[in-house]
């Protein structure tokens, strides 16, 4: 009988053992399971910022592959949600391009890799989903990456490796329905595309045993089939001998009309030239206008592409100055018999696979105003603002200060009404937020600081790093990310980006903003 007792304790205690370990395992796994706290939004509000968040090190430029971080959601409060972690061998996170962002506002596309890296779209403040992997040249902005304008498609051109350094770069470009990421399209050989909410208009180069692009054909994807409008041959004649194609930019016209604006080289001379053509369905390409430059178009520099406002009467090209190899001049062009003539001469700083200085041209939302650098040989640098629904309209312009000064970050507020700009000292020296409005051209300061180069705008609010110094200066400055308010230009401090003790910096970490969401 002793032993039966003694055997039912054990039972009855293995029983209990069994269920306080059962409740243990479920409470931890409960625990696991819940959902991380997404950031409050106020009706109106700001919305929330996206940041790249990295330990262990000052900016994003220092940042090494083996620190890849994460990208997270933060709240004006400075509250971070992780929202994905990034892949091992991540040391560059930027937004796809000057036009990541959907019109709307739903989708936005970012970048994360290395020279090449993958291709993420975000919906809301749900985590980012994979699209492709690709070359960084993808997201290099100014006629890459692209939104219809209803927002519910995007195009990119997925370009092999090694494109940026060849005679002509080009690649397969990728048409994708943004809410399911289905590919719907998809055609090799593609140097140039622009997309409307009815077409997809593309350029693609053809090679001879040589490699060199002997036959550009224009077509028009239309959402089920597509269709060539028009093949044209460079130039042959016993002056220049025989010329390549090396660039191209093609733009969707009201009507049935697409505007080409096409670069060649004539390599026993040296000697290049744009040509601008009218191109459609019924007469092919109508050459409409033509010049020498004195410059090349490189295929690491992004000098060829063209600027259309939503039912203005002109709309506007850049072609290379040949001062360097991203600085471009700027053409107007009347819609009606395709005059053209030159509005700028030289060096608006254009995008490039190496980050300049100066901020590369931003785009308004609306697709109305157009902000870019133009720089010069004593490196003066001027903020220049073109209201592209008319063109003949005096430009904004704006110095960025004394001769070295830059103006490092461009940014338009989402209602288009506003550009934000970081101007004065170039790396960590003193310069300042300063706010322009559109409709007047008036600008003010809103802060000054010495802020980085990673500028995100909503309505309302700026988000970017800000340089922080010790009064001992052999201790390294550090990056905090603020927030300033641009109504009444208050400043606050939304994440740390160090740990000091004693007067030490002891660890570092940075947060750059990409996008505010929604």
């Amino acid at each position: 009988m002793k032993f039966i007792r003694n055997l039912v304790r054990i039972v009855a205690l293995l029983v209990i053992l069994v269920g306080l370990l059962i409740g243990y395992l479920q409470f931890f796994t409960s625990v696991e399971l819940l959902p991380q706290p997404q950031p409050t939004l106020e009706p109106g509000g700001p919305g929330v910022a996206l940041v790249w968040t990295v330990e262990g090190a000052s900016a994003p430029r220092q940042q090494t592959a083996e620190q890849p971080g994460r990208l997270a959601l933060m709240d004006m409060d400075g509250t971070l949600s992780s929202v994905m972690e990034l892949p091992t061998g991540t040391s560059t996170v930027i937004a796809c391009g000057e036009s990541a962002q959907s019109p709307d506002g739903r989708f936005f596309a970012l970048y994360a890799g290395r020279d090449s890296g993958t291709l993420y779209l975000m919906e809301g403040m749900q985590s980012p989903q994979e699209i492709d992997a690709v070359e960084r040249s993808a997201c290099l902005g100014t006629g890459t990456f692209a939104f219809s304008p209803d927002g519910t498609r995007f195009a990119y051109i997925d370009y092999p490796q090694g494109a940026a350094t060849g005679d002509f770069a080009a690649g397969t470009l990728k048409v994708v329905d943004a809410a399911s990421t289905d590919t719907l399209y998809a055609t090799e050989d593609v140097t140039a595309f622009d997309i409307s909410n009815d077409t997809v208009a593309y350029v693609r180069f053809f090679t001879d045993d040589e490699g060199a692009a002997d036959e550009a054909v224009v077509q028009v994807w239309d959402g089920s089939s597509s269709s060539e409008l028009a093949s044209l041959t460079p130039d042959d004649n016993s002056q220049t001998g025989t010329c390549d194609f090396v660039s191209a930019s093609v733009k969707v016209l009201p009507g049935d009309s697409l505007s080409l604006v096409i670069g060649q080289q004539c390599p026993r001379t040296g000697q290049s030239s744009w040509q601008l053509y009218e191109v459609n369905a019924a007469d092919g390409a109508t050459l409409r206008g033509e010049d020498d430059i004195v410059g090349n178009f490189q295929t690491f520099g992004r000098t060829n592409v063209q600027f259309a406002a939503p039912g203005a009467s002109e709309f506007a090209f850049t072609a290379p100055d040949g001062v360097v190899a991203n600085t471009a001049g700027l053409f107007a062009v009347e819609r009606g018999d395709f005059s053209t003539r030159q509005i700028v001469d030289r060096q608006i700083v254009m995008p490039a696979n190496t980050t300049p200085a100066n901020a590369t041209p931003r785009l308004s939302p609306d697709g109305r105003w157009l902000a870019f650098v133009q720089t010069s040989p004593n490196f003066e640098n001027t903020l220049v603002i073109y209201n592209l629904a008319d063109l003949s309209q005096r430009p904004t312009e704006f110095s960025a200060g004394s001769p070295g000064d830059t103006i490092s970050a461009l940014a338009f507020a989402q209602d288009s009404r506003r550009l934000l700009a970081v101007a004065g000292g170039d790396e960590t020296a003193n310069n300042a937020l300063v706010m322009f409005t559109l409709s007047s051209g008036d600008n003010s300061v809103v802060a000054r600081g010495r802020f980085h180069n990673d500028l995100a705008v909503s309505s309302n609010m700026a988000t970017m790093g800000d340089w922080q110094f010790l009064e001992d200066d052999t201790e390294p400055p550090y990056l905090n990310l603020v927030a300033v308010n641009t109504n009444d230009g208050s400043v606050m401090t939304l994440f740390e980006g160090a740990t000091v003790e004693d007067g030490e910096v002891v660890e570092q970490r940075f947060a750059s903003p990409l996008a505010f969401r929604r």
